[in-house]
C-alpha cells in the first residue's frame, strides 16, 4: 500500500485463462485458449471498513471473472476440469475487464480503480487489450466510467 494524499492505493495482479467466444461459436469442434494478465490498482475510502485480505478480495475478483483460473501443475483429470471450465465461460478481454469493473463498483470501499486485460493471443500475432478505469467524485451524482480496447501488433520474426 502507498499513501497519496488522502488516498490509499493497493494493486493486484493475475495471470487467467481465458477462451474465444468467437472461435467457440464458429467452430465445430473447439476454441482457441490465450493467457490474460489482469493488473487492478483500486483508491480506498479512508474512514472504509476494509476486508480483512483485501489483496485475497481483488485476487478473488480477477479470477472468478475469467475464464478459468490459471494453474502452475494440473494432473490430466484436472487439465480436463479447466478446459472444460474455460470452454463454458469464454471471454474477451473487454468482457473480462468490463465485469472486473462492473464488481469493483459495487465494492463500498473502493474509491476509484483502473482495471487492465491482455490476451497473449494463441493463434493471432496480436495481443488484445483493454482498460476501464473508474473514479468516484465528491458528488455522488457524477460518477465517470471510460473504455478503451486497444489490439497491440506483435512483430513477425
Amino acid at each position: 500500500m502507498k499513501k497519496d494524499g488522502w488516498t490509499c492505493h493497493v494493486g493486484c495482479d493475475a495471470q487467467v485463462t481465458t477462451l474465444c467466444p468467437c472461435s467457440k461459436e464458429i467452430s465445430e469442434y473447439g476454441a482457441h485458449n490465450q493467457r490474460g494478465s489482469v493488473s487492478i490498482q483500486v483508491g480506498l475510502f479512508e474512514q472504509a471498513s476494509l476486508p480483512d485480505d483485501i489483496k485475497a478480495a481483488l485476487l478473488h475478483i480477477i479470477e472468478s471473472n475469467a475464464s478459468a483460473p490459471l494453474y502452475p501443475v494440473l494432473k490430466r483429470p484436472d487439465e480436463k476440469k479447466v478446459t472444460e471450465e474455460a470452454y463454458e465461460n469464454p471471454r474477451f478481454v473487454e468482457d473480462i475487464t468490463r465485469l472486473i469493473a462492473i464488481e469493483l463498483y459495487e465494492q463500498p470501499w473502493i474509491k476509484s480503480f483502473q482495471v487492465e486485460c491482455r490476451n497473449e493471443e494463441s493463434i493471432h500475432q496480436h495481443d488484445a487489450y483493454a482498460k476501464c478505469s473508474y473514479q468516484k467524485t465528491c458528488r455522488a451524482i457524477l460518477q465517470v466510467f471510460y473504455f478503451h480496447i486497444f489490439i497491440h501488433s506483435i512483430p513477425q520474426s
